[in-house]
C-alpha cells in the first residue's frame, strides 16, 4: 500500500498541519513510503511525477483537498486509478486520525517522502468518462481551443492549458454532466460533489445555440450566472 498526500494549494497553515500529521501516521501503517506530492489539479500533464506514480505497484491512497470525484478523474487522466486507488477528501475529516482511520491499513513501517516542491497554479476542465457520450458537444463550445480528439476519434483535452482562468462554461453546456472544474467552489456539482452532477438549463442552451449556431440537447437545472461570467472573461483578455 502506497499512501500519497497533495499538499494545499492555500497559504493555510492549519491544513499543512493536518497533512503533516497525516504523513507521520500514515508511515506507520503502511510498508511502503508515504508521498508528499503538489496539489494533483496544478502538476503539469508533462511533469515526471505522473510517470513515476504510475509506476507504483500496488494500491494506493491518496488524499487531497478535492472532492473524490474530481481527484479520481485528474489521476486516470493520467493513467492512475482505473482499479486499487482510494481517494479521500480531507476537508471530510475532522483530523488526521480520522482521515487514516477510513482506510483499511497497517500496521506497517513506512517513511514520509516530501516532494511537494512549489508549481504553478493552473485551471483547466477534468472529463469523467464514465459519464462522456462524446457527443462534442465540448469542443463545438469552447472560445478557447482546449478540446480536440485522441487517435480512436474520443473527446480529449488536447490543450488544456488554453483554458481561460475560472471559465466553467463548458462544463454547463455538457448534456451529461461529465466535465468538472474541481476548484470551481461556487458551484459543487461542477466540482465534482457527491450527489450532485452539472446539468444545463435554457440559459446554457442558449447559449450554446448562439456560440455554435447548432442545437443543444441536454437535460435541464439551476444556472443563474453563466452568460455574466463568460461576459467578465472576455471583458477580462
Amino acid at each position: 500500500m502506497t499512501f500519497i498526500i497533495a499538499r494545499t494549494d492555500e497559504e493555510d497553515p492549519a491544513r499543512t498541519e493536518f497533512e503533516d500529521r497525516l504523513a507521520e501516521l500514515a508511515a506507520g501503517r503502511v510498508e511502503a513510503d508515504v508521498l508528499i506530492v503538489p496539489h494533483i489539479y496544478h502538476v503539469a500533464h508533462n511533469d515526471p511525477l505522473w510517470q513515476n506514480l504510475c509506476s507504483i505497484d500496488g494500491p494506493m491512497v491518496v488524499a487531497t483537498w478535492l472532492y473524490p470525484r474530481g481527484a479520481e478523474w485528474v489521476l486516470r487522466s493520467h493513467g492512475i486509478g482505473s482499479a486499487g486507488v482510494q481517494t479521500l477528501n480531507m476537508a471530510d475529516f475532522g483530523s488526521p486520525e480520522e482521515c487514516l482511520d477510513a482506510c483499511e491499513i497497517g500496521p506497517g513501517s513506512g517513511s514520509v517522502r516530501d516532494l511537494s516542491d512549489r508549481i504553478e497554479p493552473r485551471w483547466y476542465p477534468v472529463i469523467d468518462y464514465s459519464r462522456c457520450a462524446n457527443c462534442g458537444q465540448c469542443r463545438q463550445f469552447c472560445l478557447f481551443d482546449v478540446y480536440g480528439e485522441d487517435e480512436a476519434g474520443a473527446i480529449r483535452a488536447v490543450a488544456p492549458d488554453n483554458c481561460k482562468d475560472g471559465c466553467p462554461a463548458c462544463a454547463r453546456v455538457c448534456p451529461h454532466g461529465a466535465i468538472m472544474f474541481p476548484l470551481y467552489l461556487r458551484d459543487p456539482a461542477v466540482a465534482g460533489a457527491p450527489g450532485v452532477i452539472a446539468e444545463p438549463d435554457e440559459a446554457a442552451k442558449r447559449l450554446f445555440e448562439e456560440r455554435t449556431k447548432t442545437k443543444h440537447v441536454g437535460p435541464n437545472a439551476a444556472l443563474d450566472d453563466l452568460i455574466d461570467d463568460l461576459e467578465q472573461l472576455m471583458e477580462g483578455n
